[in-house]
């Protein structure tokens, strides 16, 4: 005895849903696929304006914006920079040595802050004039805490004086030190 085999029609009638799944199936597959490229495209072109702004800005000399470079370490000679300034720590961080003081002592610039021997600073306000920055920090010592400010002129590239507002022909002249 022999089994006659089914119908063919009958065979697509019951695998016609399961073919229209599949059929779906691709069609999503092919739409998820396509959003994808397009993302793809603009992350691209996000990436090229990116890339082309950050060259732009690089050309850009600060120099001629007005901005003026103050960070770094500062002391009152270049000679004395190994004995008021050493760096310290894992992430050698410019530090004050033990008897910075007695040689003309100085200051770090550090973004927005100030940094003396006795006192840190945070810059609240800050304005340049030309070669004159004006600054207004809120310093904390260790007894109390007080708005400073501070008028520093850029003399030389390395080298600043402070002025003191009010008092003629008093300055304390400040070098950049290379450490």
């Amino acid at each position: 005895m022999t089994v006659a085999p089914e119908p063919i029609a009958s065979l697509s009638a019951a695998t016609a849903p399961l073919i229209q799944i599949k059929r779906l199936r691709r069609r999503a597959i092919f739409s998820l696929r396509q959003r994808l490229a397009e993302r793809e495209d603009g992350m691209k072109r996000l990436l090229r304006f990116a890339i082309a702004a950050a060259m732009v800005a690089g050309l850009h000399d600060p120099k001629q914006a007005g901005a003026l470079d103050l960070s770094g370490a500062w002391a009152t000679s270049t000679d004395e920079c190994p004995n008021v300034f050493v760096r310290r720590g894992r992430a050698k961080q410019i530090e004050f040595t033990a008897l910075s003081d007695q040689h003309g002592g100085g200051f770090i610039v550090e973004a927005d802050r100030l940094r003396g021997k006795f006192a840190r600073c945070k810059i609240k306000t800050k304005k340049e004039d030309g070669d004159t920055v004006n600054i207004i920090a809120g310093c904390a010592a260790d007894i109390m805490l007080s708005n400073v400010q501070f008028s520093l002129k850029m003399l030389e590239p390395n080298r600043i004086s402070r002025i003191f507002p009010g008092i003629a022909d008093m300055a304390i002249s400040y070098h950049r030190c290379p450490i």
